[in-house]
């Protein structure tokens, strides 16, 4: 039979290294029930968000006829780690996302502008996020006014664009006062330029300032790329025929045509026929029909367009 024994020594040595042994287990221990501890305390402070009132804003729950506009203000300060975040959900019989944007910063103050659907119920949630996704939430119910109606509408019609390269006609176009006017004119009046149409790699293309028009179009002098004021117009191709664009007689195909969220910055390679959406700058909703085209740089398109007043 083998037997196993250890000497004084050899015994003093194994407890020496079982207790050097135990001394590091317990700091690793130590150390990781102190960080963890530390994240978990951390962790309980989300970032922060408020609905600012004041006058012709929305803070809280409230009723409004379709077609009207809402405005908020909104606030948010970090708690541990910086706002990552920032997203504004709409729910009725469906969710929309009407904003969506990242960043990182520790506070930031928002003030946008919508007009109201005819939803009869919206709940609007207005959230930030951290980067760990902690994150506070607003929420406010928006009813529609059961007493108004639909709203007045403008309607423009034969309104002539004329691509970058045409001399008679001018391809840029204010909705506030019906002007249209070349891209020099233009350029010294950025703030009230809604469309601008050119011909270029998506061919005939109506385009808002805000858009990325491609190098080469304009004049570098004149480039909406170097505008200081942009407005951002956003279209939405229809399904509807010209026959349903003539009977619009208010606002309020406007407004469910367009889909918050969905619309893009460009109405590209445009046809005869075709009836786009649109949302403007200062959220006026309308549509725009394109009854002619003539497809080239020195090319134009004849559009009609009804627009809330």
């Amino acid at each position: 039979m083998m037997e196993f024994f250890l000497t004084r020594q050899q015994t003093g040595s194994f407890l020496t290294d079982m207790s050097a042994w135990t001394y590091r287990i317990l700091i690793l221990l130590f150390f990781i029930f102190v960080v963890g501890c530390t994240e978990k305390d951390e962790g309980r402070k989300s970032p922060f968000i408020q609905l600012n009132s004041g006058s012709n804003v929305i803070s809280c729950d409230t009723a409004i006829s379709p077609g009207q506009l809402m405005h908020f203000d909104v606030t948010a300060q970090k708690g541990v780690y910086n706002i990552t975040h920032f997203l504004i959900r709409v729910k009725s019989d469906s969710s929309q996302v009407y904003y969506d944007t990242g960043m990182n910063i520790t506070a930031f103050n928002w003030t946008g502008t919508f007009a109201k659907s005819f939803n009869d119920h919206e709940v609007w949630e207005f959230i930030v996020r951290d980067r760990y996704s902690r994150s506070d939430i607003i929420s406010i119910l928006i009813q529609n006014d059961s007493l108004a109606g639909p709203g007045p509408i403008n309607t423009y019609t034969n309104i002539i664009l004329g691509a970058q390269s045409n001399n008679s006609h001018g391809g840029c176009f204010s909705l506030f006062d019906e002007l249209v006017c070349f891209i020099d004119e233009a350029y010294n009046n950025q703030e009230i330029i809604d469309m601008i149409y050119y011909y270029g790699e998506d061919d005939q293309t109506i385009a808002s300032p805000g858009a990325n028009i491609e190098d080469g179009i304009f004049q570098e002098e004149y480039t909406p790329n170097n505008w200081l004021y942009r407005n951002t117009t956003r279209f939405i191709k229809t399904s509807m025929i010209a026959e349903e664009f003539n009977l619009i007689q208010n606002d309020s195909i406007l407004l469910v045509s367009y889909v918050e969220g969905e619309g893009k910055r460009k109405a590209k390679n445009l046809e005869t026929g075709d009836i786009y959406s649109f949302k403007t700058q200062d959220a006026k909703y309308g549509i725009f029909l394109v009854t002619e085209i003539l497809g080239s740089e020195s090319g134009t398109v004849k559009i009609d367009i009804k627009i809330q007043e």
